[in-house]
């Protein structure tokens, strides 16, 4: 997978989100649209996640490279509802399109994604011992 290593995700491009929630086999939405592209090291989209979904790779579906790491859903996973029966279900949190979810532990309404261009300097990768050649 190609991953971003320079420059910033384009707000008017269209996102996918791959991961396992929640222990599901896989949940994969590819509508994501960017709604806070302002902050440097993140930034917030609409991804319709769940626990579990952190890691997750988010790809830019127009440029076909992964431009962010899932971090954080958008607010408070469950709100608990009468089943109608006499007891409770967990129901997931619906957002606003237009405004997100808000509070979300004070930094962002929406998913929070880190950026690809962050994530890559936070990580050192070794070189695979098949590559260094050692002379005596």
């Amino acid at each position: 997978m190609i991953a971003r290593y320079d420059g910033i995700a384009q707000s008017n491009h269209t996102f996918l989100v791959a991961g396992h929630p929640d222990g599901l086999p896989l949940k994969i939405q590819g509508n994501v649209v960017m709604k806070d592209n302002t902050p440097t090291l993140w930034f917030g989209t609409s991804s319709d996640t769940f626990a579990g979904n952190s890691g997750s790779p988010l790809i830019d579906l127009d440029a076909g490279i992964v431009d962010g790491i899932h971090v954080r859903r958008p607010t408070f996973h469950y709100a608990e509802q009468d089943d109608g029966l006499g007891g409770k279900c967990a129901m997931p949190t619906v957002c606003s399109e237009a405004s997100g979810c808000s509070p979300n532990s004070g930094e962002s309404a929406w998913a929070v994604e880190t950026r690809m261009t962050r994530a890559v300097t936070q990580v050192h990768l070794g070189l695979h011992s098949a590559l260094i050649h050692v002379t005596l």
